[in-house]
C-alpha cells in the first residue's frame, strides 16, 4: 500500500489527500492513509526509504529537500503542542469540577 502511495506522489507537485485516495486502486480510509505517511516518515528517518512525505496546506508530496521536511515537521510539532495544551486544560477543568463536588459533599 505504501508503495502505491509513493507512486502517486510527485517530487515537484503537491497533491491533495482526496486526490491521492481517488487515484489509488484500493479503498483506504483517511486515518489509514495518515498512518502510512507516518510509517514512511519513520522509515525515512531510519534510512530505509528514499523519500519523506511532506504535508502542507497544499497537500502532500514526496521529498528529500530539507527545507520542505522542516516545514512539515514544524507543523507536526505545533499540532502536538496544541494537543498537549488542550489535554492540560481538559484535565484542569475535570479536576476543578471534581474539587467543587467534593467541597459540596463536606459542607
Amino acid at each position: 500500500m505504501l508503495g502505491n502511495i509513493l507512486e502517486s506522489l510527485s517530487l515537484t507537485e503537491w497533491k491533495k489527500k482526496k486526490d491521492i485516495l481517488k487515484q489509488l486502486d484500493f479503498q483506504i480510509s483517511e486515518r489509514s492513509f495518515r498512518k502510512l505517511v507516518e510509517q514512511n516518515n519513520k522509515l525515512f528517518g531510519q534510512g530505509k526509504v528514499d523519500y519523506y512525505i511532506a504535508h502542507s496546506c497544499r497537500g502532500y508530496k514526496k521529498t528529500f529537500n530539507w527545507e520542505e521536511m522542516q516545514k512539515s515537521i514544524a507543523d507536526n510539532r505545533k499540532r502536538a503542542i496544541t494537543m498537549l495544551i488542550d489535554c492540560s486544560k481538559a484535565e484542569k477543568a475535570f479536576q476543578n469540577r471534581n474539587q467543587v463536588k467534593m467541597e459540596d459533599i463536606y459542607e
